[in-house]
């Protein structure tokens, strides 16, 4: 898993978009974030969250779509629904299930940067 999608998905499990309001989820400064960057790596610790949560590749089903994410046009976010234009729903069947998780935990994140 590439360290861009590592940080969305944390930022994803913790309902945050910025990396300042993970740091202050996760009671740490921006600089700490900023040095993840930098690294291209996140400290152990936080990956353990993601085991915990089960967010990893194992959320995307056989088809590639993920589970509670985009179904039938509409993408499940927490306890939001959003529905997907046909268009867009047709496109993200077209990438590999690596690039659906990513783009998931891509818009995922925008969304609720959005809702603020």
């Amino acid at each position: 898993m590439e360290f861009k999608e590592i940080l969305l998905k944390i930022k994803y499990i913790n309902n945050v978009s910025t990396d300042r309001e993970l740091a202050k989820k996760l009671g740490l400064t921006e600089d700490a974030i900023r040095n993840w960057k930098r690294k291209k790596k996140v400290p152990k610790k936080y990956l353990k969250l993601l085991e915990e949560k089960n967010i990893n590749n194992n959320n995307v089903n056989n088809s590639g779509i993920m589970v509670n994410g985009v179904n039938n046009g509409k993408l499940q976010i927490h306890n939001h629904t959003y529905e997907l234009d046909n268009k867009l729903c047709d496109l993200i069947k077209e990438l590999s299930p690596k690039r659906k998780e990513y783009y998931f935990y891509k818009i995922s994140a925008e969304l609720l940067e959005d809702e603020r």
